[in-house]
């Protein structure tokens, strides 16, 4: 299992700014309009590999140099970053990882590419200890698991709730 322990966001002149994140906890991010409390999300999916970057453009993309994410993971810790896209662009390969028992969050000055995304993908799979199904190129599959069919919730009849331990299919 992943926790997020932290989002960090690194500006163009080297600073950083922390979101913490108690890990095993609903965590409730609050704030005025438009401060970038809808980015995080966007911000995490960046950080775990997507394809393209989420997060609109304004404010937080004109500021900001790299994003990152402590994690608490199965073997001790980790901190991955990801530098933003150059311009308008959508992507950028340079991915930094540290692993280790216990991680500080690194100075700006020490983010560098260490990996890219297909290694940040092997990475998170061994984390979780997802095994890679040779028939799909994209997806993450537990064997046995129903793929998922789009939606986050699912709605039940009679205001019924379905308790399931089978676990959350992750596609990257």
């Amino acid at each position: 299992m992943i926790q997020i322990r932290a989002v960090v966001i690194y500006s163009h002149d080297g600073r950083h700014r922390v979101v913490p994140f108690e890990p095993g906890r609903v965590n409730i991010i609050s704030g005025d309009s438009r401060t970038g409390k809808s980015a995080i999300l966007g911000v995490i999916d960046y950080c775990f590999g997507a394809k393209e970057i989420d997060v609109p453009e304004g404010k937080v993309r004109r500021n900001v140099a790299w994003f990152g994410l402590l994690l608490e993971t199965g073997r001790g810790q980790a901190f991955v970053a990801r530098q933003l896209p150059n311009g308008d662009g959508k992507s950028n390969e340079a991915i930094y990882v540290q692993t280790d028992n216990t991680v500080a969050i690194p100075a700006a000055n020490v983010l560098r590419q260490t990996t890219n995304r297909d290694g940040l993908r092997a990475l998170l799979a061994s984390w979780v200890r997802i095994p890679r199904h040779p028939a799909t190129q994209s997806a993450l599959i537990w064997p046995g698991i129903p793929r998922p069919s789009g939606h986050l919730f699912h709605g039940h009849p009679a205001g019924q709730s379905e308790r399931s331990d089978a676990g959350v299919a992750l596609l990257v």
